[in-house]
């Protein structure tokens, strides 16, 4: 078996008791944009013109554990946060951080977050997966 080679090195901190995930690429944070999802989600900007991730923080990461549950290709290995991602007129890569945009609805000349995809989620996400499985979150849901 070949081991997965990861673009970047990101820091994955899990909080079990309010089942919040935060993955940081460790770039400079000065902004930040709501991504309403089942949960919610917030996509870690270098500042307000930027489009590009950084990093993410979600709530209720369990809808998404283990991979395989929602919003993983397993063909691929990324994992997808969000929805309508197709519909994205911008995409913005960061390596393994994948930003996805449209025009905002109420302001056209805004662009709107709709979706963030994690590549070489499996091993990017081993630690949680880990922590994941001795959760009380976890057992409820496996």
């Amino acid at each position: 078996m070949s081991e997965l080679k990861c673009k970047m090195e990101l820091t994955i901190n899990y909080d079990p008791k309010s089942d919040a995930l935060a993955l940081s690429s460790g770039e400079s944070r000065d902004a930040s944009v709501l991504l309403e999802t089942e949960g919610h989600a917030v996509i870690d900007l270098p500042d307000e013109e930027s489009y590009v991730a950084v990093g993410l923080e979600v709530i209720g990461i369990s809808a998404y554990m283990p991979l395989g549950k929602r919003g993983y290709s397993e063909a691929t290995d990324v994992l997808t946060i969000g929805d309508d991602v197709a519909c994205a007129t911008l995409v913005a890569e960061n390596e393994d951080l994948i930003a996805y945009w449209r025009p905002d609805e109420s302001d056209p000349q805004d662009m709107a977050p709709i979706g963030l995809g994690l590549r070489n989620a499996s091993k990017h996400l081993a630690p949680l997966m880990s922590d994941f499985r001795h959760s009380p979150e976890a057992e409820k849901v496996l």
